[in-house]
C-alpha cells in the first residue's frame, strides 16, 4: 500500500497538471479566436486594439 502522503502529493500532482491544462487551453481559445470569427485584417487589427 501507498503511504497517504505520496497519495496526497499524486493527488496535487494530477490537479496542478489539469489546471495547467486547462488554462493553456483557455489561453489558446482567447488568442485564436478573434481570427477564425474574423477573418482578414479588420480582425486582426481588432485583435490588437483591443487585447
Amino acid at each position: 500500500m501507498e503511504s497517504p502522503k505520496s497519495i496526497s502529493s499524486a493527488r496535487r500532482a494530477i490537479g496542478f497538471w489539469s489546471l495547467g491544462f486547462m488554462v493553456v487551453l483557455l489561453l489558446v481559445f482567447l488568442i485564436s479566436a478573434p481570427f477564425f470569427a474574423l477573418s482578414g485584417s479588420y480582425g486582426v487589427a481588432l485583435f490588437i486594439a483591443i487585447p
